[in-house]
């Protein structure tokens, strides 16, 4: 366990790094940026408070789901549609979904406190969105809601929990689409949990589903008709290596520490990552985002190789996941099978992916990874490379998408 010291001196580090994006962009960036003004507030001012009638549901032009747009025009009422008030509603989101995540970690890894916090709050797309006027906080606020309802009710198999998970799974997928990942991934874990006639109850986890089917009647697909001409679901293989490369620089450390353990002497399946390295040669990276702009920045071979060397990676740390799901605890086992999830979502988005997508994949496997990690070099990663890669970003914001 990590000494007191320690503790409070990394808390006095986390919670500026939390505050600093907020605060940042209400002094220097008043402005609306990136889809704040393009889209959000937009939207939000068309829908008002209250419920949208069916024209506003099938007539706005982002892909984000409506709830979204629903709980902020409700609560832009209260305060006059503030772009700093509509921040600072997401920058408490972001903060409750760090206790959230101190939460659910503890229910397999107690030790752990605050150097995986730092961690979280460090990578660049939850630091940077903590200040933004963007959906990701709040659909990751209900999915971690899902998760620690779905291990609590494991503990305790009370009405309660389970109620809550389904319910927050429920309204994460109104919020972003994509969210479908949580009770399908949800559903396999109690599936690989329950024993005998018990499994066929993981179907429940199936329920929030359902919140999709309004959409899919108001829409006759996964977005608005106004935009369906531009995200168009479907296998894309640029995806894919966007994917594997973003977990290739993301869980480095992770990948690292588990062949430590191994005495770097890996096991043979890790063979099945070689072809990333032909996909991300055939297929470059088309994620939009900060990894794709630092590749950008290299010259041609060398971004190529880089490319090619991170899908490697990240293929390599994916088979190890999958590789220890069958000796970790059930517990364990669901934020990683949701994460692996996403990812595979996001490979079948189509052709227009965004890094930020990454952000649930990367909380859900990084809890996953919480009772391998170690204090120094989680500190080290995160103030070393995390933190001034965010703040590089951040400082960098731009008035276009990312």
């Amino acid at each position: 366990m990590m000494p007191a010291s320690r503790e409070r001196w990394l808390l006095l580090v986390l919670v500026p790094v939390l505050a600093f994006p907020v605060v940042y962009l209400s002094l220097a960036q008043p402005r609306p940026l990136w889809d704040e003004g393009i889209n959000h507030l937009p939207v939000i001012e068309r829908f008002g408070p209250g419920l949208p009638g069916l024209d506003d549901l099938r007539g706005y032009t982002t892909a984000v789901g409506p709830l979204f747009y629903v709980v902020f025009a409700n609560l832009g009422a209260l305060f006059g549609n503030s772009l700093f008030g509509f921040r600072l509603v997401v920058f408490l989101l972001a903060a409750a979904n760090v206790l959230l995540f101190y939460a659910t970690g503890r229910r397999f890894a107690p030790e752990r406190r605050i150097a995986p916090l730092l961690l979280l709050a460090s990578y660049p797309y939850f630091f940077t969105l903590s200040g933004l006027l963007m959906s990701e906080h709040l659909a990751l606020f209900f999915g971690l809601l899902a998760l620690l309802g779905y291990l609590r009710w494991t503990e305790s198999s009370r009405a309660g929990p389970l109620a809550v998970c389904l319910l927050a799974a429920a309204l994460a997928i109104p919020t972003r689409q994509f969210y479908a990942f949580l009770p399908v991934g949800l559903t396999v874990a109690e599936f690989l949990r329950a024993r005998g006639p018990r499994r066929a109850h993981a179907l429940v986890f199936l329920l929030p589903l359902l919140s999709l089917v309004p959409l899919l009647l108001a829409w006759h697909g996964l977005t608005p008709p106004a935009v369906q001409g531009v995200h168009t679901p479907g296998f894309s293989p640029p995806a894919l290596s966007s994917v594997l490369v973003w977990t290739g620089l993301f869980f480095l450390p992770h990948f690292i520490t588990g062949l430590a353990r191994q005495r770097f002497r890996p096991s043979p399946w890790l063979a099945f990552a070689l072809p990333a390295v032909p996909l991300a040669l055939l297929f470059p990276p088309s994620g939009t985002g900060l990894t794709r702009t630092i590749l950008d920045r290299l010259p041609a071979p060398l971004s190529a190789a880089a490319a090619a060397l991170l899908a490697l990676l990240g293929a390599g740390y994916l088979i190890t996941v999958i590789l220890r799901l069958k000796t970790s605890p059930p517990a364990r086992r669901a934020p990683a099978i949701a994460g692996l999830f996403v990812l595979l979502v996001l490979t079948g988005i189509g052709p227009l992916v965004f890094e930020r997508y990454f952000l649930p994949g990367f909380v859900l496997l990084l809890l996953f990874e919480l009772p391998d990690i170690r204090t120094w070099w989680t500190t080290a990663w995160s103030l070393g490379f995390q933190l001034p890669l965010a703040i590089v970003q951040l400082l960098r914001l731009a008035p276009v998408a990312g």
